[in-house]
This record gives C-alpha cells, structure tokens and sequence, in this order.
C-alpha cells in the first residue's frame, strides 16, 4: 500500500518510518534531503474519531484541513505544514479502498507526548 502511495508523489528515493497507527497511520517519509508526513486516513481498529467528525464526511472534513494548510502557507509569520501536490497536483490521494492520503511537508518540533502540558486558570 505505502509503495503504491509513494509513486503518486515525486520523491527520488524515499525511506518510510512508521511513527504511530491511531487514527491515522502516519510515517515520516525521508527523501534526499527532504522531509514529509504521511497520513494514511484509516484508523487502527476498534479506534473511532467519527465523533470528532461530528457527522461530516471524512473526505470532506480532509478536504477543508489541506484548504485551511494552504491558506496559513501564505500568511507571515505562520510556520506550518506546506501540502504535498501529488503528480496528478491534487493534494490527497485516494486509495482503491477509498481512504485518503496526504503527504505534508515535515515540520520539525516536539510532539504532544513529548511536551508537558499544564492548565492554568486565570480564576
């Protein structure tokens, strides 16, 4: 599935890295000198986020993510993640299956379970 992925995009000679299958099945996809993100949109089972999709397709909610990354791309002072267009310069695939998949440029920085996060009330 990944190498069938991976021909959709220009890369040279990628290396994949797993990092998590929750939601997602997210990898760190290493080409040359370059690095992206890749989420394949199919959860591990028995993992549901239909209750954060809040009755909207999930395509559809994928669709308005990429258009909200693409318009922070162009506002100063925002570091975000840039989409990856695939060679047909869409920016996700579908799988036969029908899952979605995007690839986003890397961002270095710490991940959730990385940070310590505290909650401070202004009471």
């Amino acid at each position: 599935m990944i190498e069938k992925v991976l021909k959709d995009y220009h890369l040279n000679s990628p290396s994949v890295e797993l990092i998590r299958h929750n939601e997602n099945m997210t990898y760190k996809v290493t080409d040359i000198d370059k690095s992206y993100v890749m989420r394949i949109h199919k959860p591990t089972e028995g993992f549901s986020s239909d209750l954060l999709c809040l009755g909207k397709d999930r395509r559809d909610l994928i669709a308005d993510e990429i258009k909200l990354l693409q318009h922070l791309a162009g506002v100063e002072n925002i570091h975000t993640q840039r989409v990856k267009l695939n060679i047909y310069k869409k920016p996700f695939t579908i799988l036969e299956d029908g899952t979605p998949v995007t690839v986003l440029e890397w961002v270095e920085g710490n991940t959730l379970e990385d940070i310590d996060v505290h909650y401070h009330s202004t009471q």
